[in-house]
């Protein structure tokens, strides 16, 4: 019985998937071959609004937590869709939450919170109209309607009170990660301090001026971790794009849809009178820094996603997606990464995924790292064990991370036709490869139930359930619960947030202590003079690197090939794989060498930026090389491939033939006119040069990286408008 009812399973899954492939700009619910009952949820996810879902008839709370009668509008009340035992099904992790419970605390004590999210396509929003209709986008909508910072607050004075609160706790607590942040470098300080602008006026000053001490004053009173930022009026809400500005003037707030038409859909949102400003703008992808100043603070959120990734790639690259000041970060990559079981995690693609939970945990503004396992039906073929998600729980239980879990929530529902609001075809719309907007709501109703749970336990409990043991008298009697006891209950949870992280679960797995991966302006840093015969151009396109036009011009750049941390003798010695980031195309296009010159030692590579496919593509090539701390790699053009001599004779005939050429509307075309001087092709010799990723694991016959999308490169731009101002276009190379 057990392979037919796989096979029924399989069959149902499919069937309820609708019949055109996934989208992204989406504009309504897909509800082919759904049922009436499915038309409705489906319609009712689409529309949802968390902000009409928040509750806040009869009762509000002090910032205490205490309930009250009057006082901030800070609602624990909220009216869910997904009934309570799918809701408790899909918490599939809790653990101790400790960062989690302290950011929570913070949000409802006023302070604004940076949301950010990791991911690949269903988290980037595909099949559910882009990253408005993305889980990340809603849950920081809930923030905002259940706990939103106080509509005005004074610059300095909300900051100083957060960083007299943070200093407090710490002191109590005697965390490690506190007195380790007040000991960092100045240089890593003023890195963490430029992240986002917010933290400009409260301490900026001090670490330009290079008052040392007044840094480890920031460090230990919590402005690393944002709460400065947080009270900053004039702070980046979300990197808003000029598009998504546009956007937000436009939008309005949709009714809840709860009832449907006699149709069997869903009645259209109706229109408020006012536009709604969004709080959760944020896609930096699409633009520039944004600000509100002069707006009412909000809890916003970043979402670095890219499509097409796995956990690999944004280990190496993850400082392009993440501000330094982040306070959660959802990780979803169970979706992404290979789904089959390794229960010994050598295998890379586990090890990377571990890599990227160590560098986010080890931030320095300690964000809470909430694993979501999404789940796409059609391309597990409907099996619930085919996902990444059994081993992710490994990680969860380890290092103590929440996690929620689409499958559990509605896999076992649907399969007994339990829950309608978890129906398959109202969840799983959004073709094979992605949910629908209800699996995003889901997610976010998980999320939410998460959230509440937490913050009821700290509420409702009056400190009976503090994280500090009551000390009980020889007559077995306990004390009365004091202020001082919560006091030392928040101290005891900073205590618990800021414990260092035990060994890596996968043998050796260390991760890196600096950058792996440089793309864009950060590219600079690692090349040596003298420079000539390369050019450091966008081209135009947004897309920066270093091009050079003619044979014998050659780049050396500079990397750390050497792995960190207690290695064993085999890891030390074994080599690693760096990649590099090149422009591949079909017209124009010739050769590098690339060799190891000084340091470290590798086979020659030769590397073709030919591609007989009409496409224009960042592409990566692996060398193996051995580690060393200053490895010195030489990029040597050599001219066109003899695919490319072939292809270039052929373009010349073709253009001789039809009396002319020209640009085919933005796909590359340098060096088609050259190419006329003869068939030889002699002028296909560009090369681009867009990136270098240092990997991470010893032994490795293949990088971790497939490619960079287009999103890579407008994330790091984006980061470096922000973060680093215009310095970075005037950088010093080496020498």
């Amino acid at each position: 019985m057990g392979p037919i009812k796989d096979f029924l399973f399989i069959l149902l899954a499919i069937a309820k998937l609708p019949l055109s492939i996934c989208y992204q700009h989406a504009t309504s619910p897909r509800i082919e071959n759904l049922t009436d009952v499915e038309i409705k949820y489906a319609n009712i996810y689409w529309y949802y609004d968390p902000a009409a879902r928040v509750v806040h008839a009869n009762k509000t709370y002090h910032r205490s937590g205490r309930s009250s009668a009057s006082g901030p509008h800070i609602s624990l009340e909220y009216r869910f869709v997904v009934p309570l035992p799918e809701r408790l099904a899909g918490l599939a992790y809790v653990g101790h939450a400790a960062r989690l419970r302290l950011v929570l605390e913070r949000a409802r004590n006023g302070q604004p919170l940076i949301v950010g999210a990791l991911g690949g396509s269903i988290t980037f929003g595909q099949s559910v109209g882009g990253w408005k209709g993305s889980y990340v986008k809603i849950f920081t909508d809930w923030l905002n309607a259940a706990m939103p910072p106080p509509h005005r607050q004074p610059r300095r004075r909300a900051a100083e009170e957060g960083n007299a609160t943070a200093a407090e706790a710490s002191a109590q607590s005697g965390s490690a990660a506190t007195n380790a942040l007040a000991g960092a470098p100045l240089a890593a300080a003023q890195r963490t301090l430029k992240g986002l602008s917010a933290i400009a006026s409260v301490g900026m000053a001090d670490v330009e001026r290079g008052d040392t001490a007044a840094v480890k004053d920031l460090a230990a009173a919590g402005a690393i971790r944002g709460q400065a930022a947080g009270a900053e009026q004039g702070r980046v809400t979300a990197l808003t794009s000029r598009k998504m500005l546009a956007g937000i003037a436009a939008a309005t707030t949709g009714a809840m849809l709860d009832t449907p038409d006699a149709t069997g859909g869903a009645k259209p949102p109706t229109e408020a009178t006012a536009p709604q400003r969004d709080g959760g703008t944020g896609s930096y992808r699409d633009g520039h820094a944004g600000s509100w100043r002069g707006q009412p603070l909000r809890h916003d959120f970043l979402n670095g996603a890219v499509p097409g990734t796995q956990s690999a790639y944004m280990s190496s690259c993850l400082r392009y997606h993440l501000p330094p000041a982040v306070d959660i970060v959802f990780v979803e990559y169970a979706a992404n990464d290979s789904p089959a079981p390794r229960w010994t995690f050598a295998d890379p693609c586990r090890r990377s995924l571990e890599r990227l939970l160590r560098k986010l945990l080890n931030l320095p503004s300690q964000p809470a790292v909430v694993l979501v396992n999404m789940y796409a039906i059609g391309a597990a073929r409907g099996k619930y064990l085919h996902t990444a998600e059994r081993d992710f729980m490994e990680f969860a239980t380890y290092y103590s991370l929440p996690a929620v879990s689409l499958k559990a929530a509605v896999l076992p529902s649907a399969a007994v036709a339990g829950a309608a609001a978890v129906s398959l075809g109202a969840i799983f719309n959004g073709g094979h490869n992605h949910p629908g907007r209800g699996g995003h709501v889901v997610i976010t109703e998980l999320l939410i139930t998460l959230c509440l749970s937490l913050l009821r336990s700290s509420t409702d409990s009056e400190g009976s359930d503090t994280w500090v043991a009551p000390v009980i008298d020889d007559a077995g009697a306990a004390p009365a619960v004091t202020a001082a006891a919560a006091t030392d209950a928040l101290a005891a949870l900073e205590a618990v947030a800021s414990r260092p992280l035990p060994p890596p679960l996968a043998n050796g797995n260390y991760e890196s202590s600096e950058s792996t991966c440089y793309i864009e302006h950060d590219l600079q840093g690692l090349i040596l003079a003298p420079l000539e015969g390369w050019e450091w151009t966008d081209e135009g396109r947004g897309k920066w690197g270093y091009v050079a036009m003619a044979p014998g011009k050659t780049l050396r750049l500079k990397v750390n090939t050497r792995l960190v941390g207690n290695r064993s003798a085999d890891h030390a010695a074994a080599s690693i794989i760096v990649q590099i980031a090149y422009l591949q195309s079909y017209i124009g296009m010739g050769t590098a060498r690339l060799v190891c010159m000084e340091g470290c030692r590798c086979r020659p590579l030769t590397i073709d930026a030919y591609d007989k496919r009409d496409v224009s593509v960042t592409s990566m090539a692996d060398l193996k090389v051995t580690q060393h701390p200053d490895c010195v790699l030489a990029l040597t053009t050599k001219g066109p491939s003899q695919q490319a001599v072939i292809a270039a004779a052929g373009n010349w005939k073709n253009t001789t033939a039809s009396g002319g050429g020209g640009d085919d509307g933005g796909s590359p075309a340098e060096g088609l006119s050259a190419s006329r001087e003869g068939e030889s092709g002699a002028a296909w010799n560009k090369f681009k040069l867009m990136g270098v990723v240092v990997g991470e694991e010893p032994g490795a016959e293949e990088g971790g990286v497939t490619w960079m999308r287009d999103e890579s490169h407008e994330t790091a731009h984006a980061m470096q408008v922000t973060g680093k101002g215009s310095s970075a276009t005037t950088h010093t190379h080496k020498r």
